[in-house]
């Protein structure tokens, strides 16, 4: 069966990668869950490196929204409706909304570049 014509040279997508400075890390949204939570490339070791933990402060660069959230473990931690940082199970930074969809009340999309800064 054919597969279509024969490539001579491999092709490696591009992934967005994650930049720092001393006091800042900048990444993408890279995915939005069917609950609306915005997951980030921003992995867990990048926060510990910077020293981020309780509060968070975030840029939302595509709408220049700036956020101060608690970083939480879970959920529960915030009051229903509440924005709250979390890393999600694949040690991803997420922003979510505790049983609300933080993708619409953010209007944000899989590319908006976010930016996480020590508080």
């Amino acid at each position: 069966s054919d597969f279509g014509p024969e490539k001579s040279e491999m092709v490696t997508p591009s992934f967005a990668q994650v930049s720092h400075t001393d006091n800042a890390l900048t990444g993408e949204v890279i995915h939005i869950d069917r609950f609306g939570n915005v997951v980030t490339n921003i992995r867990r070791d990048y926060l510990e490196s910077l020293g981020i933990k309780g509060v968070i402060s975030l840029e939302l660069e595509s709408t220049n929204l700036e956020l101060e959230l608690e970083l939480c473990r879970a959920y529960g931690e915030v009051e229903k409706r509440k924005l709250l940082a979390i890393v999600g199970s694949h040690s991803f930074l997420e922003i979510s909304i505790n049983q609300g969809n933080a993708a619409e009340v953010l209007k944000a999309k899989v590319g908006d570049r976010i930016k996480a800064y020590l508080s």
